[in-house]
């Protein structure tokens, strides 16, 4: 925990090979620590080095094969390094193991998305709110593909709700007005900042 926290103190700081340093230390002292698996695997990926990042999520998997948060970000670490064909059966194979984990869920909308493959995330995020209409992630997610889908008044409505039913976070909001500013809706744009 030592090593994990002062990594962050590093990085923060903008000592990256220092953090870089800390966060290996602490992974190799407990393979078991899956905040610091995390953190160093996604500092690999933004230093290019996908390889040794996939072999930190491959280390969590093997040490705990019922982690659905490491096998997760093995399929994100595999979307990001271009394998959409082996992040999509990752996380469907996290969702086998557990059809309610929102994560993986969602990954599948945003490789159908970025496929153009809109009518199939709908379906997905279709399913999700059937579960619970109020879930915030799923309404965020929910505007963000009806937006990149060009249909800006369903966008709207989906931020807007998310913005509702999740009060401290403000991305549904300011997602909001840079849709209605996009659109040049300048009065809608303050009153939605407003809010």
């Amino acid at each position: 925990e030592m090593n994990r926290s002062l990594a962050y103190s590093q990085l923060g700081s903008g000592q990256t090979e220092k953090g870089l340093g800390s966060l290996e230390k602490a992974f190799a002292g407990n393979p078991a620590d899956v905040q610091a698996g995390i953190a160093l695997a996604t500092l690999y990926m933004r230093l290019g080095k996908s390889d040794k990042a996939m072999k930190v999520a491959e280390t969590m998997i093997k040490r705990d094969p019922s982690n659905l948060t490491a096998l997760n970000l093995l399929g994100s670490l595999k979307g990001a390094a271009g394998d959409k064909a082996g992040a999509r059966s990752i996380y469907a194979q996290v969702l086998s193991k557990d059809p309610g984990f929102i994560p993986s869920a969602l990954n599948l909308v945003r490789l159908d998305a970025g496929e153009k493959r809109y009518d199939d995330a709908r379906r997905r995020l279709e399913e999700l709110l059937r579960k619970n209409s109020n879930d915030y992630h799923v309404l965020l997610e929910y505007g963000q593909l009806e937006r990149r889908a060009g249909r800006l008044n369903d966008a709207a409505r989906y931020l807007a709700k998310a913005g509702s039913v999740q009060l401290s976070d403000p991305s549904p909001g300011l997602a909001l007005v840079d849709l209605q500013r996009g659109q040049r809706q300048g009065d809608a744009a303050r009153a939605t900042a407003k809010d």
